[in-house]
């Protein structure tokens, strides 16, 4: 039952395993600068040029390969491309998680 939800091509030959993933990404925020009903709806309204300056990431973790990665499966290469090229102008990088939490 399980295996007919996943894709043929992720479907082993045998048939006796199915690979499972699972992944969270968070949101942190200061609640004396933001309120909760001027958050994000969208991790793609990040792209949004009012948020310029307004938040950070670490891109060379593997947990922003993920998202980069999702929202290609779910939204296509043109808007992954779109978004990315509007994080660039948006947000400040950071190496690390952590780092980002402590600018927070």
């Amino acid at each position: 039952e399980t295996l007919a939800q996943v894709p043929p091509e992720y479907q082993p030959a045998t048939g006796k395993w199915v690979g499972v993933a699972a992944r969270s990404t968070v949101f942190a925020y200061d609640k004396t600068k933001l309120k909760e009903d001027q958050l994000p709806k969208s991790l793609l309204d990040l792209a949004d040029p009012s948020w310029k300056g307004r938040w950070a990431a670490s891109p060379s973790g593997a947990d922003f390969q993920a998202i980069v990665s999702a929202l290609l499966r779910l939204k296509g290469e043109a808007a992954t491309a779109d978004w990315l090229k509007a994080m660039k102008e948006n947000f400040t990088a950071y190496k690390g998680n952590n780092t980002v939490m402590k600018a927070v």
